[in-house]
């Protein structure tokens, strides 16, 4: 964790900042894991990058038994 900022702000992404599934939306998404289409929900990426310039963050999305997590800032 950066020394940059003294809290962490965790953030669950799955139904919450992001949607997936496996059906195609009528736009075509963000992402493709497997058989699975994941879109971002409106304004997440300003949300995201707002919050970093005030918190450490870590995000953390799982998609069956895959997990990614990354951390930001």
């Amino acid at each position: 964790m950066s020394a940059r900022f003294d809290k962490l702000l965790i953030l669950d992404l799955d139904e919450t900042l992001i949607h997936s599934t496996d059906k195609q939306l009528q736009c075509p998404g963000d992402l493709k894991i497997e058989e699975y289409n994941v879109y971002k929900r409106p304004s997440v990426d300003e949300f995201i990058s707002t919050c970093a310039t005030w918190f450490n963050i870590s995000e953390q999305l799982s998609v069956n038994s895959y997990q990614l997590s990354f951390s930001v800032g």
